[in-house]
């Protein structure tokens, strides 16, 4: 559950558990889950996603490599959406040693009695 410690602890209070039972509760704090993530270097924005969708996750039981997952999802979907710009200057310069290593790989293949392709 994400919200507030009000509400968690409300939440806990209106479960019907016999005073008896004991039971197990997990809190991750955004901190806690900036440092499980570390590796990525999350935004506040990408933590809230995770925070949200840990919510989701934590629902029937999850641990550490659940935050993992959520965050590595995440991660390729920036990737998958990310454009890249290249300077146009730049772009010619890649485009001309394309053409002249291509030149130069149907050369050595037809020296050595191939057709080139």
């Amino acid at each position: 559950m994400y919200c507030t410690v009000k509400e968690i602890i409300r939440e806990v209070l209106d479960t019907d558990v016999p005073d008896s039972e004991c039971v197990f509760a997990v809190v991750l704090t955004r901190g806690d889950v900036r440092h499980i993530a570390q590796d990525w270097s999350l935004t506040d924005d990408e933590l809230e996603t995770v925070m949200q969708r840990l919510d989701d996750a934590f629902e029937y039981g999850a641990d550490v490599s659940v935050v993992h997952g959520v965050v590595r999802e995440l991660m390729e979907e920036k990737r998958a959406s990310r454009q890249v710009t290249v300077p146009a200057v730049m772009l010619e310069k890649v485009m001309a040693l394309a053409g002249s290593e291509m030149k130069r790989l149907y050369a050595v293949g037809s020296e050595n009695g191939g057709d080139g392709d």
